[in-house]
């Protein structure tokens, strides 16, 4: 879990970056998309608030990539624990539509790439409504959250596992490919009209 002081006595610093450790989706789009009054703190506040760390939260992954980065990199490299929020928005999770990978965005993948070459303890929380591959980086970070999509106080619940203050330790109700190779309809070209389920009895929730 994140602390608040280092071996010596100093107050840690750490850095949160990612659009989600501000505003985490809530939801999936389309009919699925929900609004709320409530707004919580950005996750940096919360972490600060829990462990007594001078953490500073800044967005990324937005207009100008290249400085945003360039921001990031320099930053990670003077912190002693960076989190990157990660994941896909709406447009790849709503209803009426299928996701066409479970990829990350190249310039995620970069960015996750990049920070963990500047600093060894890297912790990557994942907000997405479905399976992600995470194989061009899992062994290059020191930890993987998936948060998923919890909703209005979604950080919260994160401040709370990323300081130790609750275990992590539930199990997924459904399995999760490693690529999407791995998945039984994965060749299946899709047609409007009809849908094969080459799975047989294995399909769906089953």
């Amino acid at each position: 879990p994140l602390s608040g002081k280092s071996a010596d006595g100093s107050i840690r610093k750490i850095y949160v970056a990612g659009e989600y450790g501000a505003n985490p989706p809530y939801g999936g789009g389309g009919s699925s998309h929900v609004t709320t009054d409530f707004k919580a703190p950005d996750l940096a506040a919360l972490i600060s608030e829990r462990t007594g760390a001078n953490a500073k939260y800044r967005s990324i992954f937005s207009r100008d990539s290249v400085f945003a980065k360039q921001i990031l990199l320099k930053s990670a490299k003077e912190a002693d624990t960076v989190v990157l929020c990660v994941g896909e928005g709406e447009i790849e999770h709503r209803e009426g539509a299928d996701r066409s990978s479970i990829k990350f965005s190249p310039l995620q993948e970069k960015i996750i790439l990049e920070t963990a070459e500047v600093n060894p303890n890297v912790v990557v929380v994942i907000y997405s409504g479905g399976a992600m591959d995470v194989s061009a980086w899992k062994d290059k970070v020191k930890a993987i959250v998936f948060a998923g999509l919890l909703g209005e106080t979604s950080n919260l619940a994160v401040a709370d596992i990323l300081c130790g203050v609750t275990c992590p330790s539930g199990n997924l109700s459904e399995t999760f490919p490693l690529d999407l190779h791995d998945n039984p309809v994965n060749d299946f070209d899709y047609n409007a009209f009809y849908e094969r389920y080459t799975e047989g009895v294995f399909v769906g929730y089953k």
